[in-house]
């Protein structure tokens, strides 16, 4: 089986990739930083945070609720009334 991994460059993801690789699956990791535990599978340096579509509007990053900007402006007056 094929699987990505997401924030691979961390002890848990190039663990978690290791682990898989060990199993006989074909691993590719993404992450924002280089891997400093293992080089065992291929990685690509990309920052994946922060990437929403152009209709959206983001209420909180740490969680990451996004709603379309009708719904947001409904929302928000909705709790004024």
């Amino acid at each position: 089986m094929r699987v990505l991994v997401t924030g691979s460059s961390g002890q848990i993801g190039t663990n978690l990739a290791l682990r898989l690789q060990a199993d006989g699956h074909d691993v590719f990791g993404v992450d924002k930083r280089q891997n400093a535990w293992s080089d065992a599978f291929p990685t690509l340096l990309q920052d994946l945070a922060g990437h929403y579509p152009a209709t959206s509007s983001c209420t909180s990053l740490r969680t990451q609720r996004c709603t379309s900007s009708s719904a947001s402006r409904t929302a928000r007056s909705r709790t004024r009334s």
